[in-house]
């Protein structure tokens, strides 16, 4: 079985527990960050520090988007997921069954997903959203 590529790299890992987002964090003000950033632009500090995000988080809004974007083909579900242990709100595409109506609150986690195929055939997997099979 060949390795699964990404559509990014250092931005999710697959650990023991599930895969977690990367992100980071300033060491002066505390403030999160995903996708990662070069500097704090609230204090200006360089040096910050890595920070795996909680893999949990909450709906906070969702649409079907019918346009197609990129390699997204349509119609396809895009949230905006709050994180809470990180203060931080991600969009990120969503899996949802077909007819299944999601609300604003629902417990959201993060997997690893295919998003789409290229043409040679290569899978190119990334992260989304589905709604928590069993949430603590």
């Amino acid at each position: 079985m060949s390795e699964k590529k990404f559509f990014m790299n250092g931005v999710l890992k697959e650990t023991v527990n599930g895969p977690v987002l990367t992100g980071n964090k300033c060491p002066n003000c505390n403030k999160v960050f995903f996708p990662k950033a070069d500097f704090c632009p609230q204090c200006f500090e360089e040096n910050l520090e890595e920070r795996e995000l909680s893999r949990k988080g909450s709906l906070f809004a969702y649409t079907i988007t019918r346009i197609r974007v990129a390699n997204f083909e349509p119609p396809y579900p895009l949230g905006l997921i709050f994180l809470p242990d990180d203060q931080i709100s991600i969009m990120s595409p969503l899996i949802i069954g077909e007819n299944e109506k999601l609300k604003a609150g629902t417990e959201m986690e993060t997997v690893v997903a295919p998003l789409w195929t290229e043409e040679d055939g290569t899978v190119i997997y990334g992260y989304k959203f589905k709604k928590c099979e069993v949430c603590d």
